[in-house]
């Protein structure tokens, strides 16, 4: 396998190179007019594209040479995401965090009153099972917030910005499963709270 070096050539030496390609087409072509008219015609031709390739390869070097279009620097200096747009991705498109706790209410009330049409709760109970919910969905607000100092940081820059994905992608989990599972102060509270024929027919 042969590897071929670029050349770069610049403007006088492309020039000397020229003018020695013709001077030594003159003498070439006194030499072999007198033996063959054709074989000097092949001769300048080969040597036409020979200069041809050298100004070609110069000018592909100068076209790589070329910064980057005013274009692209413009986008990467106008890029900003919203800060609206943090709640909708951590919430599931649910556009405002006031609203993302609204709906956890309403799915820690209707696990509430599952458990109680199985276990008969007390008021007592039912309160411990709410105090306890509201543990878990303080801890996750917590850490929301975190994120979105992080977020309102690298919101205008984009070299930086796919740095916060992997702090929201685990808040979008964590939400989407439900905030009251088997590690959630809610379930352990749960657990510990059901005795007897209570926790019998909860299991």
């Amino acid at each position: 396998m042969r590897f071929v070096r670029k050349q770069c050539w610049s403007d006088d030496e492309l020039t000397r190179s020229a003018s020695e390609g013709e001077r030594f087409r003159t003498l070439t072509n006194r030499s072999l007019s007198k033996r063959s008219p054709s074989l000097a015609l092949r001769v300048n031709l080969a040597l036409a594209i020979s200069l041809l390739g050298v100004g070609s390869s110069a000018n592909a070097q100068d076209e790589d040479d070329e910064p980057e279009p005013a274009g692209v620097q413009a986008q990467v200096a106008n890029f900003e995401i919203g800060a609206e747009q943090f709640d909708s991705w951590i919430f599931q498109n649910i556009p405002t965090s006031a609203m993302a706790r609204k709906r956890l209410d309403e799915m820690l009330t209707l696990k509430i009153d599952d458990v109680d049409r199985a276990c008969q709760l007390t008021e007592t109970q039912r309160k411990k099972l709410q105090l306890a919910a509201r543990g878990d969905v303080v801890q996750f607000f917590e850490k929301v917030e975190v994120v979105r100092k992080k977020f309102l940081l690298v919101r205008k820059d984009q070299q930086k910005f796919n740095e916060i994905w992997q702090d929201i992608s685990p808040l979008q989990v964590q939400f989407q499963a439900g905030l009251f599972g088997d590690d959630s102060f809610y379930h352990k509270t749960l657990r510990n709270m059901l005795k007897g024929e209570q926790l019998s027919k909860f299991s």
